[in-house]
């Protein structure tokens, strides 16, 4: 999904130059409420947005056989992603908001699994609980103590 935005963003900035010269889009254009400029920034920042998506994905998708150990990491890499950055608009923050709140609440049930948990912390890449913050190690640590 997020190539085939990509594609069609770059597809459109390559005929745009050609579409610049045609009197029809110059009236269009001069009469239009909303800046041009600001709808191809909006779609620059939605791109770099999503582009952690993409690379989990493709993680995903390259993997011969992805197992359930890959979850925990893949959504709080995806969420940590999410985390806001001194120069996000409110354009970013608000998808990163509404990003953030349906990851969240879609996979609520799987940070909480003793199962998922173990068999990520028996998978030697994430044994050592590297990707997680402080406080879900705690959480996640007291999960498999109990």
């Amino acid at each position: 999904m997020y190539s085939e935005i990509r594609q069609n963003v770059y597809n459109e900035l390559q005929l745009a130059p050609a579409c610049l010269n045609e009197r029809l889009f110059q009236k269009q254009f001069i009469n239009a409420k909303v800046s041009k400029v600001l709808q191809w920034d909006g779609l620059e920042q939605l791109l770099n947005i999503l582009e952690p998506f993409e690379a989990a994905t493709r993680k995903l998708a390259s993997d011969s056989s992805p197992t359930i150990s890959i979850v925990l990491p893949v959504i709080t890499t995806l969420i940590t992603s999410l985390e806001y950055r001194d120069a996000d608009s409110s354009f970013q923050k608000k998808v990163k908001d509404n990003l953030r709140l349906s990851i969240q609440e879609r996979f609520e049930e799987l940070s909480g699994d003793k199962l998922i948990l173990l068999c990520t912390v028996s998978d030697s890449r994430w044994k050592d609980f590297s990707f997680l913050n402080r406080s879900l190690y705690q959480s996640h640590n007291e999960i498999l103590v109990v």
